[in-house]
């Protein structure tokens, strides 16, 4: 019922995110857009979660103002510098991992984009949640970086093909061929599966 603050953070971020979705796509989103897109149910609900909660939102809090800061950089965070810009190990393999698709994942701007991005930006900040507050001191290495990214994905492939049965979820349901269009050439031993993989044991 009360009128929301203006906040200016939270005014210089839409606007960042207006200009990149630009520069990208020619399409300049509102507001309203841009958080709408954060309630996407293209978007696992921990995912969705974890992006509201960057930034000035861990300074606020008590016991967690470690949050609000870099430990690597020694700079304020933000979703912009734990994404892309900052030191830390781990980071830079993420990226590569998702950019592994190539020129095809560039050109299909849309639900996968929102899917990859989204998981690697998801896996930046859990290692650095473990970094910061679990074990500081846990060695990471390329392999276990890799086994947890291929977890992430895999379960978000594995999401799509629940999300298709209508019995479960009736009207709700995704339409199979949205996820069959989605996921399409990027399947191991792809040509040996059906047409229509979703409902394929063991897959």
């Amino acid at each position: 019922m009360k009128a929301k603050p203006h906040r200016k953070s939270t005014f210089i971020n839409l606007d960042r995110t207006r200009c990149a979705i630009q520069e990208i796509s020619g399409y300049t989103p509102t507001d309203a857009t841009i958080w709408k897109s954060i309630r996407s149910t293209n978007l696992q609900r921990l995912t969705r979660e974890f992006l509201w909660k960057l930034g000035d939102f861990w300074s606020h809090i008590d016991h967690l103002d470690m949050m609000g800061q870099c430990h690597i950089c020694r700079v304020p965070e933000s979703l912009e510098h734990i994404a892309v810009e900052c030191d830390a190990y781990g980071q830079s393999i993420v990226w590569n991992l998702t950019k592994q698709f190539g020129d095809w994942f560039w050109m299909h701007l849309g639900r996968l984009f929102a899917i990859l991005v989204s998981i690697a930006w998801h896996l930046i900040w859990k290692l650095r949640v473990d970094r910061v507050m679990v074990n500081p001191n846990m060695p990471l290495n390329k392999d276990a970086i890799h086994n947890q990214w291929l977890k992430m994905v895999n379960a978000g492939l594995q999401r799509d093909r629940i999300l298709t049965n209508k019995r479960r979820f009736g009207t709700l349901a995704l339409k199979k061929q949205i996820v069959l269009n989605t996921w399409s050439g990027l399947l191991m031993d792809e040509n040996s599966l059906p047409d229509d993989w979703i409902s394929t044991r063991g897959f």
